[in-house]
């Protein structure tokens, strides 16, 4: 069975105590509860030792999402690829709609 070595992929962000932060909050919130078992939304502690009001949300294996990278199967590895592709495009959508309230 072929194994890859997968960095997890995640996107951080601070976001502002504001009406519009807790929009975008609960927006991600929502992506990642699309499918739990590959995307999580959260905050590391870390993050918040350096700056408040910091999360992320990341493509992982749930089993191995507190990990920086693991070696998957071949077939799993191009499921978070899916994935990974999915969560990008859909914050895209997410951020031209809050720019676009931002502006009203």
């Amino acid at each position: 069975m072929r194994t890859v070595l997968y960095r997890i992929a995640y996107i951080a962000f601070v976001l502002e105590k504001s009406k519009n932060g807790f929009v975008l909050c609960r927006d991600l919130r929502t992506l990642a509860s699309w499918n739990p078992g590959y995307i999580q939304f959260g905050s590391a502690g870390w993050f918040w030792e350096q700056s408040v009001n910091t999360y992320q949300i990341q493509v992982a294996l749930e089993q191995e999402k507190d990990k920086d990278c693991l070696w998957v199967t071949y077939d799993e590895a191009l499921l978070l690829e899916k994935v990974r592709d999915l969560l990008i495009r859909e914050l895209a959508t997410i951020a031209r709609n809050h720019i676009r309230l931002a502006g009203n």
